[in-house]
């Protein structure tokens, strides 16, 4: 477990994040990572990971999206104004060295994934908040013929569901506001200049 696999799908720490989570799933061939699902049971079910990656919230009303600006480079800030009980963001991670991000996943400050950009929330008070955003965590970008699914353990969806398909994967985070009575006035987004940078498609708050 301390050392990285040929491939970034197979990190250990992952991996056992993902066993414990579906151990009660008694499928019995020991050869294969997961049952033989096809894309098609994924498609019709994208909160397949709600359990995992998630935490439903009662009586907060359905989300609403939030236009992003036309600019999207770091540090743009995207407005809100409104109290927020949770956000949900769709991003998608592209990986520019793979090479280095490998050599990334070896430090240990790393066990729970490589850290490649962040979100601060600025409330109206003027107190602020940071949603990390991890590589193997929150986001991947997997090459194809790599995975069987390009899953990420705190993404509670991603689309498509499939590691062949051309294109860009986009994850969906959760983020429970820890002051939902601090409206938010702000969000931006910023890098911090690892091997991979992320890319915002979609907000929407609760």
């Amino acid at each position: 477990t301390e050392q990285t696999a040929p491939n970034l799908e197979s990190y250990a720490y992952g991996s056992i994040l993902e066993a414990a989570e579906y151990s009660w799933n008694h499928w019995p061939d020991m050869f294969t990572i997961m049952p033989p699902l096809s894309a098609q049971f994924f498609a019709r079910r994208p909160l397949v990971q709600w359990r995992i990656g998630a935490d439903p919230i009662a009586g907060a009303g359905e989300p609403e999206v939030i236009s992003l600006p036309a600019d999207r480079r770091p540090g743009v800030a995207v407005p809100i104004g409104r109290e927020v009980r949770a956000l949900y963001l769709g991003h998608t991670a592209e990986l520019l060295d793979r090479e280095a991000m490998i050599e990334a996943f070896k430090d240990p400050a790393s066990w729970a994934g490589v850290p490649i950009g962040e979100y601060v929330v600025e409330y109206a008070s003027g107190a602020t908040e940071t949603i990390p955003v991890r590589y193997g965590i929150e986001v991947r970008d997997p090459q194809d013929g790599w995975c069987v699914s390009p899953i990420a353990y705190g993404s509670m969806a991603v689309g498509p569901m499939t590691c062949e398909a051309e294109g860009t994967h986009i994850y969906t985070m959760q983020w429970l506001n820890p002051r939902p009575e601090d409206a938010i006035a702000s969000i931006t987004m910023w890098q911090l200049g690892a091997p991979a940078q992320v890319l915002v498609a979609g907000l929407e708050v609760q």
